[in-house]
């Protein structure tokens, strides 16, 4: 307030206490919002760093068959880069990490056992 001129003393001090406050007020919200953005990245980067150690564990497993396998037209086997026959099978046990199961197809189990499908 302003009398005869002057302005009172104890005005300034109102004045400065509710600017602090607002000033304050502004810190804590801006404090919050870098508390909350430097957790979200956190958690990015680990989700980030977790999901490269999954890739870097599949790559390591994987393992490709690449190119031309010669195989023989009659009885299926393979020729080894040394030169040796293998069965299918072994070969890519031995070059992938699949594994196999044995079964007869209808065709097979109808010429070779008289079976019937069902």
């Amino acid at each position: 307030m302003v009398v005869t001129g002057v302005i009172e003393p104890g005005l300034f001090d109102e004045i400065g206490v509710v600017l602090m406050a607002i000033f304050l007020g502004f810190s804590i919200r801006l404090h919050a919002r870098a508390h909350d953005s430097l957790r979200q990245r956190l958690r990015a980067e680990e989700n980030q760093r977790t999901l490269l150690l999954e890739l870097q564990a599949s790559v390591a497993e994987i393992k490709v068959l690449k190119g031309i396998l010669p195989i023989c037209a009659s009885c299926k086997r393979i020729r080894s880069d040394g030169g040796k026959w293998e069965q299918v099978e072994s070969y890519v046990r031995e070059h992938t990490n699949a594994e196999f199961s044995h079964g007869l197809c209808p065709d097979c189990a109808a010429r070779d056992w008289g079976a019937t499908a069902s």
